[in-house]
């Protein structure tokens, strides 16, 4: 999506589905923009998400590709948590 100019702005948990031959897809791209490629700084204020990074505490405008980075490891982090409950 990245390649694209495009941010999902609402990578976690809840928006990832998968079928039965483990196959991954994101769901839910109402928050997803579309940024002008020819902009080189691209920004979004007034964040609003399951997964908020710790810059929105101190800064008001952030890079919607890093926010879905961020977002990104989080799930990581959240569904390797999840998988330990069942080993």
């Amino acid at each position: 999506m990245h390649k694209h100019h495009i941010a999902h702005l609402d990578i976690s948990l809840q928006n990832l589905v998968t079928d039965c031959k483990g196959r991954y897809a994101c769901i839910d791209y109402e928050q997803s923009q579309c940024f002008c490629p020819s902009i080189q700084l691209h920004c979004i204020e007034n964040y609003r998400a399951t997964e908020v990074p710790p810059e929105f505490e101190t800064l008001i405008w952030v890079d919607p590709f890093k926010v879905d980075i961020w977002a990104l490891g989080v799930l990581i982090l959240r569904a390797s948590k999840v998988g330990e409950i069942y080993l």
